[in-house]
């Protein structure tokens, strides 16, 4: 088996993007440890996260792949979780935060929005966003349903 180098680790239940440590530990140079948790830590990490997907599309309902998506809070920008296709997905703590969303050649969206907490680490329909933008030579008007 092999070992882990020297350093400073950390575990979580998420990707290394915006990950929250439940345990932090470092290893000397040989050195072998052991690390327990308990469900509790465990279950208490995934009660305060939110997730939030946002899906971009036109006002023809065309998904607009690409498009910058940038979600702030009191803590400042959001990273994004994952961008896959035409959506972003964002883990962050449940509360207000604005969303703004952008792509050349439409008009800007930004909004207050509501992240919302997951329910055992599952999201459903009210954690997902779709946002129309128009293009700015027709309207200023644009829409989030």
């Amino acid at each position: 088996m092999d070992e882990l180098p020297a350093g400073d680790y950390f575990l979580t239940q998420q990707s290394v993007i915006n990950a929250v440590p439940m345990v932090t530990f470092s290893l000397g140079e040989g050195e072998r440890k052991s690390i327990s948790l308990s469900e509790a830590a465990v279950k208490s990490q995934r009660a305060g996260r939110g997730f939030l997907i946002v899906r971009p599309y036109s006002a023809d309902g065309l998904p607009l792949p690409g498009c910058e998506v940038i979600l702030t809070g009191a803590k400042g920008e959001v990273p994004r979780q994952t961008t896959q296709s035409a959506h972003v997905s964002f883990v962050t703590e449940p509360g207000p935060y604005r969303l703004s969303v952008s792509y050349p050649g439409f008009a800007p969206v930004t909004k207050q929005v509501e992240v919302k907490g997951t329910q055992n680490g599952r999201w459903g329909t009210d954690h997902q966003l779709d946002v129309t933008l128009v293009r700015s030579t027709e309207q200023t008007k644009t829409e989030i349903r």
